[in-house]
């Protein structure tokens, strides 16, 4: 019960053996000591530990891992250009740009950048929502990324269909505590890449936080 009425600012205080009631932590506090810690509850089976503002490590389902950094956006940036080439087939500015929108979403989304885009909207029409294609802009991007489903782009940022429900063979490679979008998106990704001469990237927004570039690639060396 005391857990329950715990927030954020007002947090139940214990030693890791016993509760001692509900409390916030001083404002006078010196990090290095190193001996005061935040456990957070994110949903059924996850929890995250941090100190001073940094989080330490995040527990799903017992598997305990480390916190989940976003890509940079050099990141971003040598994936798109890796996978789809920077030659007059691809807009990678502008897709950084809809892809920097579309993390603002609190909710979470699903963003699918494929040279393939008008010929996968037509076969997910069934399990989407088809429109008129038409160049998608950041601030429109904010708007269409309300919905359940992801956003289907070709390379030079042009929608092909919106809250589509994804497919595709399941892999080894799927993780059980990174959620359902996560899952899907790589799914779909590994499977439309197995073809010949498909290119695709999947950029997944978390609800609580993380954002994944799918595939993700090795670090380019000199």
């Amino acid at each position: 019960k005391l857990l329950e009425m715990a927030t954020h600012g007002l947090a139940l205080l214990g030693d890791g053996a016993k509760a001692f009631g509900l409390g916030s932590l001083s404002p006078s506090y010196d990090p290095a000591r190193e001996d005061a810690f935040l456990v957070e509850f994110a949903g059924e089976g996850a929890w995250y530990l941090s100190h001073a503002g940094t989080e330490l490590m995040r527990v799903h389902n017992g598997v305990p891992g480390l916190p989940a950094r976003p890509p940079s956006e050099a990141q971003l940036l040598d994936t798109l250009q890796r996978v789809f080439g920077t030659g007059d087939g691809t807009d990678v500015p502008l897709l950084r740009d809809l892809v920097v929108a579309a993390s603002a979403q609190p909710h979470g989304t699903l963003v699918v950048i494929s040279d393939h885009a008008a010929e996968e909207a037509e076969r997910l029409r069934g399990q989407a929502t088809a429109i008129e294609s038409l160049p998608m802009t950041p601030e429109l991007m904010r708007s269409v990324t309300a919905i359940d489903g992801a956003v289907l782009l070709d390379p030079f940022g042009t929608c092909h269909a919106l809250g589509v429900i994804l497919d595709g063979i399941a892999s080894s490679e799927g993780s059980p505590d990174r959620g359902a979008r996560y899952n899907s998106a790589l799914r779909y990704v590994y499977t439309v890449m197995g073809e010949p001469d498909h290119r695709c990237v999947a950029v997944v927004v978390s609800e609580d936080g993380p954002v994944s570039v799918i595939p993700d690639l090795l670090p380019r060396i000199s």
